[in-house]
């Protein structure tokens, strides 16, 4: 029972000396700039407070941060998470961001996948492709060369939409600048202003109660249709937080985050062996202290604590199996090439479902343990440097 209650306080300590990792690995920077004049012949990756794009960049760029703004020229692909986000430069391929506040300035060469807070493609920008997209209001006022599809509480529509328009929407707004050149289909129950000369195809409302039997049947293929959009959002959230999360990581602890994964390698079974007990007992633990009342404010931590290690063992795997790859490729690579790489992957198997869980569980075995392990031999460096 010592020996019990010894692991998960240790589990404690190092759990709360993560943060202070920082100040051992040095300061890191705040803002990233890639210069007018500076060119990239390779893909691109970008993290901090604020990053700034203004160069040329030939090849896909994935950037995620606090601020950021892209006013350079991709010819690749954009894979973009932040709070603030201002795209006002040159994308030749696709767009996929998730943010807060998501502005649009620029030219995109072909689709955008957008999901955030509050959505706004000016009349300065222009989509070559799709729209496909979902936040809390979306203004659409730049030319689009293909469909919309959304999902919204507030959609205004101000410019000509060379495709259909699909919206799920609380509130549709065309003003009158607005020319959809195929059908436009509406999920609300607030009937939209729309003159007819507005929209080439045809306008359909679709609106939930007093439904026919047919009207119920096509719901219930709408409905499924929307699951599967869901789904697809859902996955996409997933993918898109998991970036922005484990490159923030990374830029904030990397010499942590490369400790860890080689202890993954050099050490797996000790990994999954402790990965394992710290799974099982630290709940058990956190039981035990809840029932002694007086240990309920250190179950709370104990608690906050397993919940974001947990979290984090998924991001191990993802940067260890990167590495692993691009090492069989013979490639050099920075470990957020090598995240990105083992996002991917992990992605890829997330549509097999047996394989799925089995990687996830791995992750959270694996990566898990190789956290403690590495954070128990940094306690232990900082008692003999006597800094705790």
């Amino acid at each position: 029972m010592k020996s019990f209650f010894k692991f998960f306080l240790s589990f404690l300590v190092i759990a709360l000396l993560l943060p202070l990792s920082v100040h051992a690995e040095g300061d890191t920077q705040k803002i990233v700039t890639l210069e007018e004049n500076e060119i990239v012949d390779k893909d691109y990756f970008a993290t901090g407070d604020i990053v700034e794009i203004y160069g040329t960049i030939n090849g896909d760029a994935y950037i995620a941060g606090g601020q950021l703004l892209i006013d350079g020229v991709i010819n690749g692909d954009l894979l973009v998470a932040g709070g603030t986000i201002t795209i006002s430069g040159e994308v030749s391929q696709d767009v996929r961001v998730a943010g807060g506040q998501i502005i649009f300035k620029g030219n995109v060469g072909q689709n955008v996948t957008v999901g955030g807070g509050n959505i706004d493609f000016t009349d300065s920008a222009n989509i070559g492709g799709s729209i496909v997209g979902g936040g809390g209001n979306i203004t659409i006022s730049s030319p689009v060369g293909r469909d919309i599809k959304v999902g919204t509480g507030n959609l205004t529509l101000s410019s000509e939409i060379a495709g259909d328009v699909e919206a799920g929407t609380e509130s549709l707004r065309l003003t009158p600048d607005a020319l959809v050149g195929g059908n436009l289909t509406y999920w609300s129950e607030e009937d939209a202003n729309i003159a007819d000369e507005q929209v080439a195809g045809e306008i359909t409302q679709k609106k939930v109660p007093g439904l026919t039997p047919s009207e119920k049947e096509e719901v219930g293929k709408g409905f499924q249709q929307g699951l599967a959009a869901l789904a697809t959002a859902a996955r996409l959230y997933t993918f898109f937080s998991f970036l922005l999360v484990g490159l923030l990581f990374i830029h904030f602890y990397p010499n942590y985050t490369n400790k860890t994964t080689q202890i993954l390698e050099e050490r797996p079974w000790a990994s999954l062996g402790v990965g394992l007990a710290a799974l099982v007992l630290i709940p058990f633990a956190f039981v035990l202290l809840l029932i002694t009342i007086i240990g309920i404010p250190l179950a709370m931590i104990l608690l906050v604590a397993y919940g974001i290690y947990i979290y984090l063992s998924q991001f191990v795997l993802m940067l260890w199996l990167g590495k692993l790859i691009l090492a069989k490729l013979d490639k050099k690579s920075s470990q957020y090439l090598a995240f990105v790489t083992g996002l991917l992957i992990f992605a890829v198997l997330g549509f097999i479902p047996v394989v799925s869980v089995f990687v996830k569980m791995a992750g959270l075995l694996f990566g898990f343990g190789a956290m403690l392990l590495t954070c128990q031999n940094r306690y232990k460096k900082a008692r003999k440097a006597k800094i705790v």
